[in-house]
């Protein structure tokens, strides 16, 4: 549905970046990017208004972390829980020595980047800039629960 009520929530962090379009979001999975269609339900955990932009960018750190999925089915990263992004794992706990798949040091703990329009969207554009990072849920409507 489109409250997303049947599909997978994850509570997670979101950072953002200047996307092709002025209104999208990225997740960490190619699949989700040149597939195409994909679209999900966010609400920031404090303040702001839910949207649901469309993925249309890999990111923010991996590119075959599909962490909405459990841990047995991840392409990567199988040893972490269902809705903990390898990004989120590796900042906060040292995971993959702190590193993404490419070797780089995990600077935030990032599962989704937002563009700012996205976020401005929600009425988180100033928080999201100032601070960097957010915490939001995210629905994933071609996951069910």
């Amino acid at each position: 549905s489109a409250d997303g009520s049947s599909s997978l929530r994850c509570r997670i962090y979101a950072s953002y970046y200047k996307g092709h379009t002025s209104y999208e979001v990225a997740l960490p999975h190619r699949r989700l990017k040149f597939e195409g269609g994909y679209r999900v339900t966010i609400r920031p955990v404090i303040g702001g208004r839910r949207d649901r932009p469309l993925v249309k960018e890999v990111g923010p750190w991996n590119t075959y972390d599909n962490y909405w999925k459990p841990s047995a089915k991840r392409d990567r990263w199988r040893t972490l829980p269902r809705c903990v992004p390898e990004a989120q794992a590796a900042y906060f706990n040292n995971y993959n020595k702190g590193e993404d798949e490419f070797g780089r040091t995990v600077r935030n703990p990032a599962g989704i980047d937002l563009t700012l329009a996205a976020a401005e969207q929600m009425g988180i554009r100033s928080k999201i800039r100032r601070k960097g990072i957010v915490r939001v849920y995210v629905w994933y409507p071609w996951v069910k629960r």
